[in-house]
């Protein structure tokens, strides 16, 4: 089968010789991956086991505090519509047909995802390379979010899935869907409205209608369900805001745990971080949009980028999603004495701070490379006959 190739992926490597080198780490670090994957075996699915804990727990009395305080479980912390929606759906399907049915969505989507961003969005790499990034990701994420089961590998999928024909056409109509429902168990994903805003055309109206929609399920969540509600916005203060250490690979959480160190947890610190970390993230896509072309797909995958850097908490699933674009743009350049440089600084990182350090700067680091090769093309620093190929290339 001939390989693909794009204009796009340039490296000194073919797609078959990259392979080789990843299957070649992947057998290094084998031992250290399977002995992460007995111990998760041990207690595999916790969050799916959670997850139907607290359901089938309100199922029994009804109450706010039984649905959200799990035994042995992280406390969930998704607004009642989960609580009430995965009640409903238990007693049509039947715990007995609906937790295998979950289990098996979640692992059809965790490995679609990477075929998905391949396929339509990160032109040039291998599937492969792709799958292979996903068992040696830095602290074995991959494998960490195929045990842990969590609804963020679905939700993914399916904006990713909706996004498609956004992307090919500019209907974003059944992405729009996809958010209202994601955001309405993890209202971060509206910081996906990045993509349309940037990707596509006349999409402001749109986009802020999906935003009032999202906030409306909330309201009316406080209003007709004020107990569990109430229970929710405890549990999101003791999971992430009070928490001793659950902050995640984002800016907030690199502040908060160096604050930590120093026996200090100012929350205001951290978000005033992220706050105006996120506000350079995006001034920085801004000032970029109306300079690239729109399906050059280093600037689909510095867009899909942002999102990650701009969520104020990334846990293990977020991350090892984010890790696909960033490799798509840093591999191109990774002679450059830049890209090295910020590899040596990611790969220091991951000793520090449990690692967000490393992940984290890995993250920037791709948003760096994809910005200064992108500002390279309409600053006349790339050859003329690559920018001619990539203008004459669809998408």
């Amino acid at each position: 089968m001939p390989e693909r190739r794009s204009n796009y992926y340039i490296t000194n490597f073919t797609e078959r010789q990259r392979a080789v080198v990843l299957l070649l780490l992947l057998a290094i670090l084998s031992p250290l991956v399977l002995s992460h994957v007995r111990r998760w075996e041990t207690k595999p699915f916790w969050d799916a086991n959670g997850y139907a804990e607290g359901i089938t727990g309100y199922g029994r009395d009804g109450t706010a505090t039984s649905a959200y305080v799990v035994p042995g479980y992280t406390p969930i912390d998704y607004p009642p519509v989960f609580i009430l929606g995965g009640h409903w759906l238990a007693r049509i399907l039947t715990p007995e047909v609906g937790y295998p049915l979950y289990l098996l969505t979640h692992i059809f989507c965790l490995v679609g995802l990477p075929f998905l961003l391949v396929r339509f969005y990160l032109p040039g790499m291998g599937f492969l390379e792709a799958y292979l990034l996903l068992a040696i990701a830095p602290l074995y994420l991959g494998e960490e979010v195929l045990f842990a089961t969590n609804i963020a590998s679905i939700c993914y999928f399916l904006i990713f899935v909706t996004a498609i024909p956004g992307l090919r056409r500019n209907r974003w109509i059944w992405f729009y869907a996809a958010i209202i429902l994601a955001s309405s168990l993890k209202i971060i994903f509206l910081l996906f409205l990045l993509l349309p805003l940037l990707l596509g055309t006349a999409e402001i109206l749109p986009s802020a209608i999906t935003v009032a929609a999202t906030c409306c399920i909330y309201i009316g969540q406080m209003i007709m369900v004020p107990d569990l509600y109430r229970e929710f916005r405890k549990m999101i203060s003791i999971n992430i805001i009070y928490s001793t250490g659950n902050y995640g690979y984002a800016l907030y959480g690199m502040v908060a745990n160096l604050l930590k160190r120093f026996h200090s947890m100012d929350r205001i610190i951290p978000g005033a971080a992220q706050v105006i970390f996120a506000i350079a993230i995006v001034a920085v896509l801004l000032r970029l949009r109306t300079r690239v072309r729109p399906r050059d797909p280093r600037w689909v995958a510095l867009v899909i980028l942002a999102f990650f850097l701009i969520t104020p908490r990334l846990a293990d699933y977020d991350t090892v999603t984010a890790l696909l674009p960033a490799y798509f743009l840093l591999l191109p350049t990774w002679r450059s004495p830049l890209t090295l440089a910020l590899l040596a600084l990611s790969f220091a990182g991951l000793f520090v701070g449990h690692g967000a350090v490393g992940l984290l700067f890995l993250l920037i680091s791709g948003f760096i490379v994809g910005v200064k090769a992108l500002t390279a093309d309409f600053s006349g620093l790339q050859a003329p006959a690559l920018e001619q190929s990539c203008r004459s290339e669809a998408f």
